[in-house]
């Protein structure tokens, strides 16, 4: 600007503004944008800015319209356009003074409504809502983009929520770069006709005829493009009305993918649409992906790369609520046991079919707590078998697959019952015992399957010449386990197998001909069979057979039964009759047999001379060679009580009865019992009795009479006696 010399206040345009403006009082400065002055400088503030803000846009217009006329007439040669060359703000995106914007918007303004100006650069006047567009087309797209790095450096500066015009302007200038994947060059639009995404939100290829989105990249665009006023589109619009969801996704489209599952009510709505990336870049429901981090599915699905989710989204946790297969639960261990069985079914079935098998199994074994074996898990084919079970089971035994389902397969303890129904479990994937102790019935055959390969034993293998001729006792092995297993089943499980054996089937054999299991004439049925029958009566079951009678009685074999009759027979004991005849005859004083004599204290006491040889070699030697006539022993130191009791032990009778029985319960009368009994046995050589009467009077021992028993013990000759009486002594010395 210049008044009569120049100052340095600049407006950064094409041309020089020469007028007659107000100097501040320091005369350094012209007064354009202060409002806290004196009143003399106010007044010169007013002048200022109405020759920069009312006056000078419109010389400018016209200026404009004349460069205009004589570019168009060539009468001058412009390099750029005269629109571009007298653009009215300044070239470079900097902080400007206000004055500076408010000018070039004042400018701007009224080109916007001139239409002389409009008639000379478009050839007809646009429509006024299109001119903003028709202008623009004479900018430089660098110059349009510093255009608008200028209003965003300065629009904080610009009080357009006051002045509604100024706002309305500036959103209807198309200085915005749309959003765009496939463009260098975006098109420019205005904030009228555009939305931006929330902040931080991945863009994707939208519909022809969807909304224009407004870039949002760059220094203070964003918070720019707000002030102004611009529509914010909310995620879930955009996702299902403006975007064009792909075939087959690219980078972008996973950026953008991840950047809509932070949305819950997105993501729920996506469960029903191909929009999930797989790894052979196709787009698919969200419920046909497994996670690929996932050990067992990445073994299962291994060469399937479209079956997994693409590693690079996120929010898999979110996405495992709407489908997405990211654990083994119960669903997917089904979908794993189909697929394995769908392999192993094809012509050339992967060389790893037996492995994938066996990951599935070991996962099932390892998590059998939060798998259940149900839902049809068991008629799916994707457990290993054993393919060789050696001979000479494999002259009958063959298998071509590498799989089959539990419900055809047996453990390896029920191979004999059922090998030529089923195929046997291969050794490395043999359910453990916690697996069988949840699932008992887990690879054990039916009844049914087991009198099949019964049925297989007799009219196959029984004719078979090789077993014939080198696996008799295999085969009659065979034989007898199947019968043990259905005697067990009946006996436990209650089974009917007359439902199942026809009566005239010659399973069962019975050798009564000869030992040949191969021999026709051994195998019977159930008609020629009776169980309990004797040997030579007709139907006699063999021992080998008669080991089975629940098995036999399940088939339909009948038998011979005892009548239900019960002989009475009254309660007899001849040992306490003969007992107790015995004693009273023994102690008979009157009666003849009695005829030893034992003079006790001048008591005569009667005892039996056979029962004292019986009892005692002492009186058999004495006796056997006697007079038979009656014999009297005198006995003076010892009581007569004691003498019965002695009797009553030689006759047989327990030593604590016998005392008892004469009423001698007193500690001082048993003192005394046991010292005669002690004599006796010593005299009569009892040892047995001498020994037991030393026990129960070492038991009265005190201090007081220890000396005297050790004596009484010395003159008896009862060394054990004696024996403790002396260590009684000592233990007790000090007392």
């Amino acid at each position: 600007m210049y008044s009569f010399f120049s100052l340095p206040d600049a407006i950064y345009l094409p041309v020089h503004l020469n007028g007659t403006w107000a100097q501040g009082s320091d005369r350094g400065k012209l007064l354009i944008e202060k409002d806290d002055l004196p009143d003399l400088d106010h007044q010169k503030l007013g002048w200022n800015r109405y020759i920069l803000l009312d006056f000078l846009p419109e010389l400018y217009c016209k200026l404009l319209e004349e460069i205009i006329k004589l570019h168009k007439n060539k009468e001058i040669d412009l390099k750029d356009h005269p629109i571009s060359k007298y653009w009215p703000f300044p070239s470079a995106a900097g902080n400007y003074p206000r004055y500076v914007v408010e000018y070039g918007f004042k400018v701007l303004q009224l080109i916007l409504k001139n239409d002389d100006i409009f008639q000379l650069i478009n050839e007809g006047l646009p429509d006024e809502n299109d001119r903003a567009d028709v202008l623009f087309k004479f900018l430089p797209r660098g110059q349009t983009l510093g255009f608008q790095g200028l209003l965003r450096n300065n629009l904080d500066g610009l009080d357009i929520e006051s002045n509604p015009d100024l706002k309305l302007l500036i959103r209807s200038l198309p200085i915005w770069p749309i959003l765009t994947l496939d463009s260098i060059l975006p098109d420019l639009k205005s904030i009228s006709c555009g939305y931006i995404l929330p902040d931080h939100f991945q863009p994707y290829r939208t519909k022809k005829d969807s909304k224009i989105y407004l870039n949002d990249v760059g220094d203070n665009v964003r918070k720019c493009l707000i002030k102004l006023g611009v529509q914010v589109r909310d995620a879930y619009s955009y996702t299902f009305e403006d975007v064009e969801f792909p075939s087959e996704y690219d980078l972008y489209y996973v950026h953008f993918l991840n950047s809509i599952l932070r949305y819950s009510n997105i993501v729920k709505d996506l469960k029903d649409k191909p929009c999930f990336p797989a790894y052979n870049r196709k787009l698919k429901k969200i419920d046909q992906l497994y996670d690929i981090r996932n050990s067992v599915f990445k073994v299962i699905f291994g060469e399937s790369m479209g079956m997994f989710l693409h590693n690079d989204i996120k929010y898999l946790d979110a996405l495992s609520n709407i489908g997405f297969k990211n654990k083994v639960d119960q669903k997917t261990f089904i979908g794993c046991a189909k697929y394995i069985e769908t392999l192993e079914k094809k012509v050339n079935p992967p060389s790893d079919i037996r492995y994938r098998g066996f990951a599935l199994i070991d996962y099932f074994y390892k998590n059998i707590n939060t798998l259940k074996f149900e839902e049809g898990m068991e008629r799916f084919r994707f457990v290993p078998i054993s393919k060789d079970l050696g001979k000479p089971y494999n002259l009958n035994y063959v298998r071509t697959n590498t799989l089959d389902c539990f419900d055809h397969i047996v453990l390896s303890k029920y191979k004999e019952v059922a090998w030529s129904q089923m195929s046997l479990i291969a050794e490395d994937v043999v359910p453990p015992k916690h697996v069988l102790q949840k699932y008992p019935s887990l690879g054990k055959p039916e009844a049914t399957t087991v009198i099949e390969h019964l049925r297989f034993l007799y009219t196959h293998i029984r004719v078979d010449d090789e077993w014939k001729s080198d696996w008799a006792g295999v085969f009659k092995n065979n034989v007898y386990e199947v019968y043990k297993w259905l005697e067990d089943e009946c006996k436990t499980n209650d089974i009917d197998l007359s439902e199942q054996i026809y009566e005239h089937e010659r399973l069962f054999l019975n050798f009564n001909k000869d030992q040949d299991p191969f021999d026709d004439d051994n195998w019977v049925s159930v008609k020629d069979l009776i169980l309990n029958s004797e040997k030579d009566e007709d139907r006699y079951i063999c021992l080998s057979l008669q080991k089975y009678p629940n098995m036999l009685k399940s088939a339909g074999v009948k038998e011979v039964k005892r009548p239900d009759y019960k002989i009475n027979v009254r309660l007899h004991n001849q040992s306490n009759i003969i007992g107790k005849a015995v004693f009273d005859l023994l102690f008979d004083h009157e009666s003849s047999l009695n005829d030893i004599i034992f003079i006790v204290n001048e008591e005569k006491i009667k005892a039996n001379r056979y029962m004292l040889v019986a009892s005692s070699e002492f009186f058999r030697q004495k006796f056997s060679s006697a007079d038979p006539g009656p014999i009297e022993i005198t006995i003076n130191d010892i009581r007569p009580n004691s003498m019965r009791i002695l009797l009553r032990y030689l006759y047989g009778q327990d030593i604590d009865v016998a005392i008892r029985s004469l009423s001698i319960h007193d500690d001082t009368s048993k003192f005394a019992l046991y010292k005669d009994l002690i004599k006796l046995a010593n005299s009569y050589e009892l040892v047995h009795l001498k020994e037991l009467m030393e026990l129960r009077l070492s038991r009265t021992i005190t201090r007081s009479n220890v000396e005297n028993m050790k004596q009484f013990a010395e003159n008896l000759g009862a060394n054990q006696l004696k024996e403790f009486c002396d260590l009684y002594i000592i233990a007790n010395n000090n007392l």
